[in-house]
């Protein structure tokens, strides 16, 4: 199976601004990497002992699959010494400024959640709730959601706003209007584009990331829905491949438990009038 890549790319959206594409590319090669170094060999001196354990109870709840949680209270073992611990030195007034100064300029970060009524590949209604709070904006959009699933977050203003974007798709194959016939409207028939028919239109900050939005899909359009299909493709052959090897059945689970006294003495002066 070949590996997943991520790409970004820029893209500029006329009259609004540059905006940062990622696209997940499955079917590219990684970049080769150097091998991981080999784990250094663990001294036989520094191996720990197993641990004897003796029980004194034990309880068993069965399982799926013929397996059992079995549950045991042992005596208190002899555990082995706990490894020393390090203490790193603190960071000096001059690391630390160095730290803070190297922190990349904090980025806002918004969620811009749309519900899409799928119809068709080219035909969906799109809702979203505007920043702020209010009634939701709504709009016709010929843009296929399905492929812009590919598209997890965008920046409609570099390095100063960053849009998570989750769409919720419903596809809904039938127009069946409650009342009447149903209208459709008139989209740009010469690539994607959106016809708002709920909201304010001078409003900005709530269309600029819809209209962004599609402004990715009409130059990237073909390139998420091949990631798309893709996607599925190795979703189905994975789905496929787990149900023709299934993992092996594991043995019981086991949960062993011992009883202790605390070792911490009782600072308060005793009560002479409690009894």
């Amino acid at each position: 199976m070949k590996t997943t890549r991520l790409q970004k790319r820029v893209i500029h959206v006329p009259a609004l601004t540059a905006i940062a594409l990622t696209v997940i590319l499955p079917g590219t090669t990684a970049p080769a990497q150097e091998p991981p170094a080999a784990a250094a060999a663990v001294p036989a001196a520094d191996a720990r002992p197993a641990i004897q354990y003796r029980v004194e109870a034990e309880n068993r709840v069965p399982m799926a699959a013929g397996r059992n949680l079995i549950i045991q209270r042992v005596s208190p073992p002899v555990l082995p010494p706990a490894p020393p611990v390090v203490l790193r030195p603190p960071l000096t007034p001059a690391q630390l400024a160095a730290r803070h100064a190297a922190r990349p300029a904090p980025i806002e970060t918004r969620l811009l959640s749309l519900t899409v009524t799928r119809y068709t590949e080219n035909l969906s209604y799109i809702e979203w709730w505007p920043q702020g709070g209010g009634e939701p904006y709504g709009a016709w959009s010929n843009a296929d959601y399905e492929a812009l699933r590919m598209v997890p977050e965008m920046e409609v203003t570099p390095g100063e706003i960053r849009w998570l974007i989750f769409p919720y798709i419903i596809n809904n194959r039938i127009l069946r209007p409650s009342t009447g016939p149903l209208a459709l409207p008139q989209l740009p028939a010469d690539g994607p584009g959106f016809l708002l028919v709920k909201g304010d239109p001078a409003d900005r900050d709530n269309v600029n990331p819809v209209a962004a939005l599609h402004k990715i899909y009409k130059e990237e359009g073909a390139e998420l829905k091949r990631v798309w299909l893709e996607r599925q493709r190795l979703l189905l052959a994975e789905e496929a491949w787990r149900a023709a090897n299934p993992p092996p059945i594991r043995g019981d689970a086991v949960i062993r438990f011992w009883m202790i006294e605390s070792q911490v003495q009782d600072a308060q002066p005793s009560n002479p009038s409690r009894k």
